[in-house]
């Protein structure tokens, strides 16, 4: 069995829930945590995305190696809680701000010089209203890290009547409301799913089913609105006026949703072998057409010469020696017989395969296919570096934001 190093993350830019990673990595000298820096958290603490505490929230507090101090609380009506003969007022702080003043409060104590303190919520009390043209208007339980997407969810989605141009976000005690462009929202404009926080209300209105044009949104050139007949365009046509797919796009699921029915075709393998089942596909006034992005991708560090996380080619596959080629091949310091492929699991901890590259692809093994999160790492003879330090690699290359943001494709 090998050890396991836990990495304490609190992602305070994305969700501000700390995440707890555990990573099965060989040789770690020490099974002592590898944390945040405390400026890290500090820099974070006023993210307006960030979930703010209220009333009646439930949420745990570990501290690591000092179970003495683990607790669970509930926030009371006033905005305050009891931790250890001290009362705490955390109503309206997000969790890192809550964080760093325990962490605070048990080194002024004495008890303490420099504890890592956990603060999770376990349950939310308070809600998010969705209100208006959706399948299921209604209050919802406010998630921690909830977005309008997810609002939108609860409400069991859009009804067939929704006018994709008109949602408003109301934050609470907002005078006004934010209007979100639904088409760039569902083409998965992240800018459009705005974060929702207790009591605010997501308003869908209305549209006019005779006065809407096909909708083209998502990895094309110039997403929006393009007119069609009656008697509806071939999918192909209405792409070629929105300038074409980006090279970002996954045209093997592009969506057409049409009467409440949502149609995935595969445009990519139409390319070079068209079928009238795809060439004839057509669209209509009202329908949206959603181009996704190719969000399959891997990552490669460590002695490689452009280390960085690369994509799986929509609809094709990538392979472990194709991934080193296309990141600058190997460095004069590469341990080649050590390369180490780190593949996530479900609900476990990700698996390390060690793979001698000098020698894998020569003895007729077939060269292995990447999955989407893999991650690969070349060791470096300088440094003897392994798996159980290639979390310094990856803090040398844009440090925890950068794992956080490939963890999160």
């Amino acid at each position: 069995m090998k050890p396991t190093l836990s990495i304490s993350l609190r992602v305070c830019a994305a969700c501000s829930v700390a995440a707890m990673l555990t990573i099965g990595l060989p040789h770690i000298a020490s099974a002592g945590p590898t944390v945040v820096d405390p400026a890290f958290v500090a820099a974070n603490a006023d993210d307006p995305t960030a979930y703010k505490l209220c009333c009646d929230d439930q949420f745990t507090i570990a501290v690591f190696n000092h179970p003495e101090f683990t607790s669970s609380a509930t926030l009371l009506s006033d905005g305050t809680f009891d931790y250890y003969n001290t009362r705490i007022r955390a109503a309206g702080l997000t969790l890192a701000q809550l964080t760093t003043k325990l962490t605070k409060l048990l080194v002024a104590s004495g008890q303490l010089t420099s504890p890592t303190v956990t603060v999770t919520v376990t349950q939310v009390a308070a809600t998010v209203s969705v209100v208006g043209d959706v399948k299921l208007p209604g209050r919802f339980p406010c998630k921690t890290n909830m977005h309008v997407l997810d609002a939108l969810a609860d409400g069991e989605g859009l009804a067939q009547t929704a006018q994709f141009s008109k949602i408003t976000l109301m934050k609470a005690g907002a005078a006004k409301g934010t209007s979100i462009d639904a088409i760039k929202l569902f083409g998965g404009d992240s800018d459009q799913n705005l974060p929702v926080g207790p009591q605010d209300i997501v308003m869908v209105e209305a549209r006019d089913p005779n006065d809407i044009d096909v909708n083209l949104s998502g990895e094309v050139a110039h997403p929006g609105q393009y007119t069609v007949s009656d008697e509806g365009a071939p999918v192909f046509s209405v792409l070629s006026d929105a300038g074409g797919p980006t090279a970002a796009a996954a045209l093997s699921r592009v969506q057409i949703i049409h009467d409440k029915q949502v149609r995935q075709v595969d445009l990519r393998s139409q390319i070079n072998a068209p079928t009238a089942d795809i060439t004839d596909a057509r669209v209509y006034p009202g329908d949206l057409v959603v181009v996704p992005t190719n969000d399959r991708k891997v990552l490669v560090l460590g002695e490689v010469k452009a280390p960085s996380v690369y994509m799986i080619p929509d609809g094709d596959t990538l392979t472990l020696s194709e991934a080193i080629t296309i990141a600058g091949g190997f460095t004069p310091d590469a341990v080649r017989p050590k390369v180490e492929l780190i593949r996530s699991t479900d609900g476990g901890d990700p698996t390390i395969t060690t793979i001698d590259m000098t020698t894998y692809l020569t003895k007729g093994n077939a060269d292995i296919v990447l999955k989407p999160k893999d991650l690969v790492f070349v060791p470096s003879k300088r440094q003897g570096m392994s798996s159980s330090q290639s979390f310094g690699a990856i803090s040398a290359l844009g440090g925890l934001v950068t794992v956080l943001r490939f963890l999160s494709l």
